[in-house]
């Protein structure tokens, strides 16, 4: 199966999925400042420290009628705050450390550290933080979510390295995730999560089972790129691309700008005037809805040395105004997702 480490990489907070320089970094701090530390790296702390956590801890129960468990939840929304909004993970761990000073027994603040250092990459301390939240509360279905997500990043990275031990990442994965499902069926973190899974196990039925249920949930989750790997693998019904084997068609993107294509039944032609780019390629239909893309002549510059590589475009989508492809080339396993409009 193609992969679809595109689709991987979107469900992670940062592209930072692997134990690497930003966790390093984060572990030489740590070692000198133990707010960096979940719980505080069970340090001795001197009497000024003590003193120090007793004024906060008062403080903030004199602001919460000594409800303990309320401040400790402000603590914690406080951290995903800086964690999600400001991307300030050193802040968002001291605030889940003075959630702990409050309560203890909080799991949500061993979600917040779990999910500092899954956005440093570090998968296994993370699972170890969670594994306390889940001491504390079983049921902590996003906990759970996340456990298993932290699975999937290992499988991306190992996926080129490792095959078998990344396909056995997947099943581990399936097992937070389902055990997550099983709690909280309209969780569509979870839901999405698990047709992605499906989709990389290549069990359509299920896969599909999973992206209808985040469709009903939360459809605004669900990125076209997804959509468009799914109908790859997985489309139920026939597409018809007769309409858009020949034609003139327009690409546009924030990097390359406009794209005007001119297509016939054996040649294409791509015009950007940003680029100041126009080539001629020739195309082949591989099947009704598969195509091959080979540069034959620069028309701007008709002596410039030709990109070698062929081109492969699989259309997933036809509309009215619209087609939908996934297109790689022979240099590179990456694939792109683009939404083209048909012009006429």
């Amino acid at each position: 199966m193609k992969r679809i480490f595109q689709i991987l990489l979107l469900i992670f907070a940062t592209t930072g999925v692997a134990q690497n320089e930003n966790f390093n970094r984060w572990v030489s701090l740590a070692n000198e400042d133990p707010s960096l530390q979940p719980e505080y790296g069970n340090i001795q702390k001197t009497q000024e420290q003590k003193e120090t956590d007793k004024n906060f801890v008062d403080q903030l129960l004199g602001e919460y009628n000594g409800d303990r468990q309320m401040a400790s939840n402000k603590m914690v929304q406080l951290g995903f705050q800086y964690l999600y909004q400001k991307r300030d993970l050193v802040t968002a761990m001291r605030r889940f450390n003075q959630a702990y000073l409050l309560d203890p027994k909080n799991a949500d603040l061993y979600y917040g550290f779990g999910t500092v250092y899954f956005n440093l990459g570090a998968m296994e301390e993370a699972r170890k933080q969670y594994d306390k939240g889940l001491e504390i509360n079983p049921e902590h279905f996003q906990i759970l979510t996340d456990y298993g997500t932290t699975y999937l990043g290992e499988y991306y990275n190992e996926s080129f390295t490792a095959p078998s031990e990344a396909k056995a990442k997947l099943d581990l994965s399936l097992n937070k995730l389902l055990a997550s499902y099983e709690i909280n069926p309209t969780y569509s973190s979870t839901t999405y999560k698990l047709s992605i899974l499906y989709l990389l196990k290549e069990d359509c039925e299920k896969s599909r089972k999973f992206l209808d249920l985040t469709k009903e949930i939360d459809r605004e989750l669900i990125t076209q790129e997804y959509i468009n790997e799914f109908n790859l693998k997985c489309r139920a019904d026939e597409l018809d691309c007769s309409k858009i084997r020949t034609g003139k068609f327009k690409i546009e993107d924030e990097l390359s700008g406009v794209t005007l294509i001119t297509r016939t039944e054996d040649f294409q032609i791509e015009e950007n005037k940003e680029l100041n780019q126009k080539l001629k390629l020739s195309i082949t239909w591989l099947d009704e809805c598969t195509y091959q893309l080979k540069p034959v002549e620069d028309l701007l510059n008709p002596e410039a040395e030709l990109p070698t590589m062929i081109l492969t475009c699989y259309v997933t989508e036809v509309n009215d105004n619209l087609y939908q492809q996934i297109s790689e080339t022979d240099a590179s396993p990456l694939r792109l997702s683009k939404e083209v409009e048909i012009l006429e």
